[in-house]
């Protein structure tokens, strides 16, 4: 793909960065999930199935796509406060990206745009962090996106709802060779939701619970 980016940074503090990332792809070739109804060789039409028809999803290549948009960045590292608050700081992004495919979209109405890609996406963070102990509190957020192409039959081109996700993480220096981690994702428990072209249209509901994990790492 031919690709132009041309960013802007200021380190207006170490290590604290403010850019600015405008940002232009030309994809020659890129992948679709598709779902269609069709017949299969070697499978007739049965009691249990009399029409023959068989709902396959695979994967198909698209040619001629085309993404582009900007990013804010935000990150500062709060080294100004009076300890043990200097280790303290926050990092903001949030990116803005157009996309196009020549993909027309099976209920009318003009193209789609790549699949698996949000206009808008948010990432803010919080975090603390020095020689013996970091924590990080992270919120991502997506706007709504194309999941995948299906036919008409099937409903339309399949989209996903704006989700958004609050996640945490700590560690803990032991000593120089001994370390504890601990991550928590999901602590919010939102919900995934999937329709076809439109929100009253729902085909998938579902939540992934929130799932804690914990390590040691030890270096020999």
């Amino acid at each position: 793909p031919n690709q132009f980016d041309a960013p802007l940074e200021w380190y207006f503090a170490p290590p604290s960065l403010l850019n600015i990332p405008p940002f232009r792809k030309d994809l020659s070739t890129f992948i679709v999930p598709t779902t269609v109804t069709t017949t299969l060789d070697g499978y007739p039409p049965t009691a249990v199935n009399p029409s023959g028809l068989f709902q396959l999803s695979r994967p198909a290549n698209g040619t001629g796509g085309r993404v582009q948009g900007i990013g804010v960045g935000y990150q500062h590292a709060l080294r100004f406060l009076p300890k043990p608050l200097d280790g303290l700081g926050v990092a903001v992004n949030y990116t803005y990206a157009d996309s196009k495919t020549p993909i027309a979209n099976p209920l009318g109405g003009g193209t789609l745009p790549l699949v698996n890609l949000s206009r808008d996406t948010v990432n803010l963070v919080g975090y603390y962090e020095d020689s013996d102990f970091t924590l990080r509190v992270a919120y991502t957020y997506r706007s709504k996106f194309l999941a995948s192409v299906d036919s008409a039959a099937l409903g339309g081109p399949k989209y996903q709802d704006a989700y958004g996700q609050l996640d945490a993480s700590a560690s803990v220096n032991v000593s120089d060779r001994i370390r504890f981690t601990f991550d928590a994702t999901n602590l919010t428990k939102q919900f995934v939701r999937q329709y076809n072209g439109t929100t009253n249209r729902l085909t998938l509901a579902m939540v992934n619970d929130t799932r804690y994990s914990a390590g040691i790492s030890l270096a020999f």
